[in-house]
């Protein structure tokens, strides 16, 4: 991107170095609600290194001083995370308020998020996403400016690893096979299988035709370390009826479901329930727990997770914004 300016002396533009870097992510961070700042941060910046996390567009508003040598001043941050399918991912733009006054906040952010957004287009994202705590303070007129609209509450549960769970009755009258899915489909077939899982979902509808289920594999690819042994098919009968996608974190020795989704002829028969509770005795031999994100709207689905011992621990409001219609 080209650097934009927002004042006499101040200007957006890309970190240019690693103490740039961390100055901008622990203003990120810190807004966040973390209550770890240090590791975190330090966290994010292995993991780039390394590249499992990409700093590329960590953008900052800065601004020179009339002081010789010495270091530009960080005003505010934001971060787009640009993912295979076309998502922006927005981390919600920060200011540091010893350096700016009150007026100015919303200037800052505006341009911030403004940045981003001509980043994201310039990168043929298709929409862009923003997730903030519910009980974060946040100040919804920039993105509203920004034309943002808020979709709903994103939660997120976990199941600990010492947690034990029975098979429901019925299962063995489902006769459930959990097959990964390079043994019995390619890649084509797998994304068919998905676009049919996402006809009429209910988590979180006003995406849905957003992306394919193409952009969904090479999406779902880089959430965490991906093990093509856990991203199973649910067969009925011979036929494929649904899958199922896990990931592994290892920075925080946890598994994540990244996905599960039943084609609509299969739903409300309890397949879903036990196709999770096959799988996760694997992570209760392993001793691993597991997480998820789903949305609060989607109560079929909250008290399926709540009756195999989910429980939540945080709960993020969902902002979104459309670049491009649907097949653009």
């Amino acid at each position: 991107m080209n650097d934009q300016t927002f004042s006499s002396s101040g200007e957006i533009r890309p970190a240019r170095t690693i103490t740039e870097q961390r100055d901008a992510l622990e203003l990120l961070v810190r807004d966040s609600g973390s209550f770890q700042l240090d590791h975190d941060v330090s966290l994010i910046l292995n993991q780039a290194e390394t590249g499992e996390f990409d700093l590329t567009n960590l953008l900052v508003a800065s601004q020179t001083t009339d002081e010789q040598n010495s270091s530009p001043i960080i005003l505010g941050a934001i971060l787009l995370i640009v993912q295979p399918d076309g998502t922006g991912l927005v981390w919600p733009p920060s200011v540091c308020a010893k350096n700016v006054i009150a007026e100015k906040r919303n200037e800052i952010r505006d341009c911030l998020l403004n940045s981003a957004t001509e980043v994201a287009h310039s990168c043929d994202c298709t929409h862009l996403q923003c997730s903030v705590s519910a009980d974060q303070e946040m100040n919804l007129e920039v993105f509203q400016k920004s034309k943002f609209q808020e979709l709903g509450n994103l939660l997120f549960l976990t199941r600990k690893a010492a947690m034990k769970s029975a098979l429901p009755r019925s299962a063995m009258r489902k006769n459930l096979k959990l097959i990964p899915y390079q043994k019995i489909i390619d890649e084509n077939q797998l994304a068919k299988l998905i676009d049919r899982t996402y006809e009429n979902s209910q988590d979180f509808p006003e995406l849905q035709g957003q992306r394919t289920g193409e952009q969904a594999i090479r999406s779902h690819q880089t959430q965490g370390k991906y093990h093509p042994e856990w991203w199973l098919v649910i067969e009925h009968e011979g036929e494929g009826v649904g899958i199922l996608f896990f990931a592994e974190h290892t920075e925080f020795e946890q598994v994540e479901l990244i996905y599960i989704g039943i084609t609509e002829k299969y739903r409300k028969q309890g397949f879903a329930k036990t196709a999770l509770a096959q799988a996760l005795q694997k992570f209760e031999r392993d001793e691993k727990s597991v997480f998820l994100g789903v949305d609060a709207r989607n109560q079929p689905a909250v008290r399926l997770y709540a009756s195999l011992g989910f429980v939540q621990i945080s709960e993020q409001r969902i902002l979104f914004r459309a670049l491009k219609k649907p097949g653009d």
